[in-house]
């Protein structure tokens, strides 16, 4: 079973890879294929949200019975450019047309862009085809949530769903109005969203439902497992910042990819100038004085060399002079914050003690060595 991926020029490329690498990450016979990068049409429609209620709330669709279906500072009332339905799920028929996608193929539109429902995700009738809205999640989860999450949830649920019922109307027939924390929750009021996501779970009348169903065992497995990475994910940020316990650090393989594994094996991933610089402090838990920064060309050199791989002995050596030349001690803080947003992109505040930062008159990453392993 294959689930092509489309990303809209709009939806951050390194926000699609980290779901692209969060479904991968579970191990099945659903494969997600990642396409190249498509320009949405112009706009002809436009939503008014006449207060932050209105911008919160979900419009209920409308189908024909024979289908096969940071808010704080926004200022309302607000006009919201949008796509309908239609529009949406037509730009996934293109993308098959183009691409001779097969019949039996599931694709996914995955795009910044508002619809005029007002949904998180929708299904067309062909229960193939799939939109996917990428915004606005820091709205429901106050900027306590990496967008990696919901958007990968959303994908999995509405192919789940796609499983389970034959059509749409069957799927809005068995919706629950009440949040139970069931994947099948409607949530019309969209901040309930939050509910059904750190419970990734199914109430016992979906779950009775799904045993009756001819669903092949091994594309649930696939799915309920993303689903559980997804909410150990939620509930370790919560606990970690009460008990205020870290995950395990995990540098893995040749590549010496991050993982953090009481986190579903979250992935940080770095570039090969970053992962360069976090490998070097990793190694010094008693820090480093930027200006003996070229006390460790070597390491660096050696840490570069290995994970850049396309790049030249002269342009190694033209990015290793550069970073441990004091005077270029701008672009290392650049390096340093990237570093630092993208874990705190995945943890939250808490996430900044597994960054590089000055204490004293060195830098250091003040994470305790002892959760840190190295796998080969």
């Amino acid at each position: 079973m294959k689930v092509h991926l489309i990303r809209s020029e709009g939806f951050d490329i390194e926000d699609f890879n980290n779901v692209l690498n969060l479904l991968k990450a579970t191990k099945g016979t659903i494969e997600f294929v990642p396409s190249e990068p498509i320009i949405l049409p112009e706009f002809e429609n436009y939503i008014n949200f006449e207060d932050l209620k209105s911008f919160e709330k979900k419009g209920m669709p409308q189908f024909s019975m024979n289908e096969s279906m940071r808010m704080e500072n926004r200022v309302f009332p607000m006009k919201t450019p949008v796509f309908t339905w239609e529009q949406l799920f037509g730009i996934c028929k293109d993308f098959r047309s183009d691409n001779n996608i097969p019949d039996a193929d599931h694709v996914m539109l995955l795009t910044e862009q508002a619809n005029d429902l007002n949904w998180f995700g929708a299904i067309d009738a062909s229960m193939k085809n799939y939109f996917i809205h990428t915004a606005d999640w820091d709205h429901y989860f106050q900027n306590n949530v990496d967008v990696r999450f919901p958007i990968t949830y959303e994908i999995v649920v509405w192919l789940l769903r796609s499983m389970m019922f034959k059509n749409r109307n069957e799927i809005i027939d068995n919706i629950h109005e009440n949040a139970q924390g069931c994947m099948m929750d409607f949530c019309q009021n969209k901040k309930e969203i939050t509910i059904k996501m750190r419970t990734a779970d199914l109430c016992p009348s979906c779950t009775s439902l799904i045993t009756k169903k001819d669903i092949r065992k091994n594309y649930l497995k696939q799915l309920f497992d993303t689903m559980e990475s997804i909410r150990k994910n939620l509930l370790f940020r919560q606990r970690s910042v009460l008990l205020n316990e870290p995950s395990r650090l995990e540098i893995r393989g040749y590549s010496k990819n991050i993982f953090l594994s009481d986190l579903g094996d979250l992935q940080i991933n770095l570039t090969p100038k970053e992962k360069t610089l976090y490998l070097l402090f990793l190694k010094h838990p008693e820090g480093i004085n930027l200006s003996y920064l070229i006390d460790h060309k070597l390491e660096l050199t050696a840490y570069y060399s290995m994970l850049s791989r396309s790049g030249s002995p002269e342009q190694v050596e033209t990015v290793i002079s550069n970073m441990i030349n004091y005077e270029y001690a701008n672009d290392i803080s650049i390096q340093f914050s990237r570093i630092k947003n993208k874990f705190v992109a995945a943890l939250g505040e808490f996430g900044k003690q597994y960054t590089i930062e000055k204490v004293g008159d060195k830098h250091k990453i003040v994470l305790n060595r002892e959760l840190v392993q190295f796998i080969d």
